[in-house]
């Protein structure tokens, strides 16, 4: 078998594998298939110089079981990316299909989204008035390398620096307490403070 009559023929059955899968005939697409399995350009025979750089480039040197077109086919039929990796950013819309949230709105004709107030989610807070509860630490947290937070090293590291200012500046009154932070009742609070707590 010559090169002028491998080349005709690869450039016969190319033309005929792109027509097949343009007309999806599935006949021809199965005459075709059996010729190319069976009688595949095998690497043995000698082909042109760009014929086998276009081998070497698509990495298809060594393949003689099936040959040059069957690859080629398979390309065709099955897609160019088809042993590529499948990640989030491929697909269409309807494959990466969503998760459940609820729209907030509504798609008008014209292609616009409509924002409905009445079907955004809101939080809702209750109540927690008389809620004495603490906030919940698991006991797998670490314990951590600072001390625990208690009412008199807040008042040396916030209230303290303020009133010895103020008391070296000869402002500092007992009748201005307010100025610091300090309550005088806890009646009308959401969270009030416990007794023991309480700056009497």
């Amino acid at each position: 078998m010559g090169k002028d009559n491998v080349v005709t023929l690869f450039t016969k059955l190319t033309s005929l594998l792109f027509a097949c899968h343009h007309v999806k005939d599935p006949n021809t697409t199965r005459i075709i298939t059996t010729l190319i399995l069976v009688g595949g350009i095998p690497n043995s025979v000698p082909l042109p110089k760009r014929t086998m750089e276009w081998k070497r480039n698509t990495k298809l040197e060594g393949c003689a079981s099936m040959g040059v077109l069957s690859t080629l086919m398979r390309g065709l039929v099955r897609g160019a990316d088809r042993m590529s990796e499948f990640t989030s950013k491929r697909g269409s819309r309807t494959h990466n299909k969503g998760r459940g949230a609820r729209p907030a709105g509504r798609n008008l004709p014209s292609s616009k989204f409509l924002a409905i107030r009445s079907m955004i989610p809101e939080f809702v807070v209750p109540p927690l008035e008389g809620f004495k509860l603490r906030p919940y630490v698991s006991y797998r947290a670490p314990k951590g390398t600072e001390p625990p937070l208690t009412a008199q090293s807040l008042f040396d590291e916030v209230v303290a620096p303020q009133i010895k200012q103020d008391f070296e500046a000869g402002t500092f009154s007992k009748d201005q307490l307010e100025k610091y932070g300090f309550e005088p009742t806890q009646e009308g609070k959401l969270f009030k403070l416990y007794p023991k707590n309480y700056v009497r």
